[in-house]
């Protein structure tokens, strides 16, 4: 496509959206969502399909409610999945890119009987036509390899290290984990360090038209913040 524009498309998980906007709006501080709420379109009643961030993420992606897609909880198949928004967006010439994870679960009428998720229940694919960049959740190989690259002890580099937190011995344990900042420096989040892949992704492609969905697990459970955000609000 000769006109082919640059579009960055943001999806974050499980906000609450009083304290985005509306009678809560300012509660939290949101620097960034308000920056893109002033330069951007902002819709005062827009509803999600689904509370489950699954069926929600399938009924965005292919324009249809659950009835159609039949994805009505997490790990649910997706029927139709060939009806999507990045299929669509190949078929009009684009390269549509994908970084974090998409929530999509494959239709076992659509796979073979060995298969694994023929049988069993897992949402852990990307929805077809997007080419992936990124696969990244809550963690990745990637994010482990940068962190053990700033220094970090090879012990913290995993899932179960970087989802605890600085606990002083004698501090409470971890039935309030977001009591004591994480592990990690703010710089070095999982959430900053896909930012930074997004960022390199648009800069090593600057001029050729691009399409990149980008999906961060925050502010999804577990409930962890460096500091200095950790000192943000009371306990």
């Amino acid at each position: 496509m000769a006109d082919a524009r640059n579009v960055l498309f943001i999806l974050a998980d499980e906000f609450r959206p009083e304290c985005l906007h509306g009678d809560w709006a300012g509660l939290v501080e949101t620097p960034h969502l308000d920056e893109l709420t002033r330069q951007g379109v902002l819709f005062e009643r827009c509803y999600c399909q689904a509370s489950p961030c699954a069926p929600s993420r399938m009924s965005i992606h292919t324009g249809r409610y659950m009835c159609s897609t039949g994805t009505v909880d997490n790990m649910t198949p997706l029927a139709d999945a060939q009806d999507n928004l990045a299929m669509w967006l190949r078929g009009q010439g684009l390269d549509p890119c994908i970084a974090g994870y998409n929530d999509y679960a494959l239709d076992p009428r659509t796979l073979p009987e060995d298969h694994p998720h023929s049988r069993s229940l897992c949402y852990d694919y990307f929805l077809p036509g997007y080419r992936v960049v990124l696969d990244h959740e809550y963690d990745s190989p990637e994010w482990f390899a940068h962190l053990r690259e700033q220094g970090y002890p090879p012990e913290l580099c995993n899932r179960q290290g970087m989802q605890t937190t600085i606990t002083p011995e004698d501090g409470l344990t971890g039935h309030l984990p977001c009591h004591y900042p994480a592990q990690y420096r703010v710089g070095d989040s999982e959430a900053h360090f896909l930012t930074t892949k997004t960022i390199d992704f648009m800069e090593e492609n600057k001029g050729k038209g691009w399409f990149i969905n980008v999906n961060y697990i925050k502010p999804h459970p577990p409930y962890l913040s460096p500091a200095p955000y950790i000192t943000h609000y009371p306990p």
